[in-house]
This record gives C-alpha cells, structure tokens and sequence, in this order.
C-alpha cells in the first residue's frame, strides 16, 4: 500500500495510459474514471460513483477536488507500476498517485484484484469488502494520510476500520464480482 512518484519526482497525471481500454467516466459532482483490465470483474458503475460521493461526504477525511481515476489491475500489472515507480518488484494491494491540483485532478488509486481475490478467502470476507477496503485505503492516501511506520500504520488502519463502517452505514459499498466461468468461455 504505497503512494508513488515517478522518477522525475512528479506524480504522473494518470496511469490510465497503461490500461489498454478506454476509461468509463461515472457521473456525480466528482468526475470519476474506472478503468478496468481485469476482464472477468463485474460492478455497477453506479454503485462505484455511490461509493466515492459518500467518502466526499467525510467531512474529517477530504482529499484535494478534481477528478479521480480509479485502476482495477491483475497482480502482475500492479507490480510492474510498484516497480517503475517506487523501485520495488513485490506485489501489492494499492497504489496511491497523488494528482495535481491545478489540473483539477485529485489523484489515482490502483488496486490489485488479485490481491483482493486472495485476502478474501484468507480473511473469509467478500470481495466487496477487500477491494472496498483498498479503495477507501487509497482514499485515505490521497487526504495525506501514510502507512510507512508502525504508528502511522495503526492510525491508517484505524481509519480504514471507521471509514468502512461509515460506507456500510451509508450502503455504499458496490458489488464487487466475479463473472462466472461458464460465461467467460
């Protein structure tokens, strides 16, 4: 769960140029872009956009107005971008790219599917609740807050606890799916 630069020091305006489809602009007073090259994972839109209206809806936890960019990523292509930008080839589960303001763009939030896949068996949750969880992580990350040291990780994952509760209260937790197999094929 990391938050990235590239390597002339700026974050990069989005990292949809990585994603071989177009991005799918979701309506709301937040422009909102879910790019997803994770083929079988099925959502609404809809509840997407639910999603981040209540986050806006946190007065205690604001991230920086303008667009949001949203990645839905396989674990390889999230590694590859842990790689390129913070110099590690491990997996991860997010990847936080601060935007710029005056681009009127709030930033990217890249979560790994995989990774979501994996801790909700491990964890005997849905995968609604892992990747709504990275999702709020990712959130969090772009409202300024880090996970780097142990203290600063107990407080994000303090908030991650609270900001999810606070999603659930407001139903605003999308489901998340997979598309069977058998209409895969």
């Amino acid at each position: 769960m990391s938050r990235g630069k590239n390597r002339m020091g700026c974050r990069p305006r989005s990292l949809g140029f990585l994603m071989k489809s177009r991005p799918k602009r979701l309506s709301s007073r937040r422009r909102v872009y879910a790019y997803k090259s994770y083929k079988t994972l099925r959502y609404s839109p809809s509840r997407l956009q639910a999603l981040f209206a209540a986050l806006d809806q946190i007065e205690t936890i604001r991230i920086p107005p303008g667009a949001l960019s949203i990645a839905f990523l396989d674990e390889p292509s999230l590694a590859r971008i842990h790689k390129q930008f913070l110099n590690d080839p491990s997996p991860t589960d997010v990847i936080t790219f601060s935007g710029e303001e005056i681009e009127d763009f709030a930033g990217e939030i890249c979560v790994s599917v995989d990774q979501a896949r994996n801790a909700s068996i491990h964890y005997q949750t849905s995968l609604s609740h892992e990747l709504t969880l990275y999702l709020a992580h990712g959130w969090l990350h772009l409202a300024g807050y880090n996970d780097i040291d142990p203290q600063d990780r107990k407080i994000m994952r303090s908030l991650e606890q609270s900001t999810f509760s606070k999603l659930q209260t407001a139903q605003a937790i999308p489901d998340f799916r997979f598309l069977s197999s058998k209409a895969a094929t």
